[in-house]
């Protein structure tokens, strides 16, 4: 199948969806430095559990457990950030997160979406 034709967004977080508790569990049995950070990193679904903040602590803790910055991957601005268009138009991939301003970070976020070459974005 294309690349053109498949509903990117929805694909992945479908997908997501389906792994997040076998994931989880491997999350779980991590010991170590890298366990202590997941473990921090999934305390957010015991202050809000939403299928956002889930599917946010599951990416984080992904690159985490692949020794990897989800900085990278996970790019995460304010919606009052001017910024935020130009770094988002030089990302080659990645998923933003843009947040009301003063929201807290268990809060649902204002929009999400999936980068590719920058300038093609798809929103959820």
């Amino acid at each position: 199948m294309r690349i053109s034709i498949v509903p990117l967004l929805s694909t992945f977080f479908a997908e997501l969806d389906r792994y997040s508790p076998r994931l989880m569990e491997i999350f779980r049995i991590k010991g170590g430095r890298t366990g202590r950070k997941i473990n921090h990193l999934m305390l957010t679904i015991s202050k809000n559990d939403t299928i956002h903040t889930r599917r946010a602590c599951i990416i984080k803790s992904l690159c985490t457990y692949l020794n990897e910055d989800h900085g990278k991957l996970v790019q995460e601005y304010m919606n009052t950030d001017a910024e935020a268009n130009r770094i988002m138009g030089q990302t080659v991939m990645g998923v933003y997160v843009i947040q009301k301003e003063g929201a807290q970070t268990e809060e649902r976020p204002e929009d999400i979406g999936v980068l590719i070459e920058g300038g093609s974005r798809e929103k959820r």
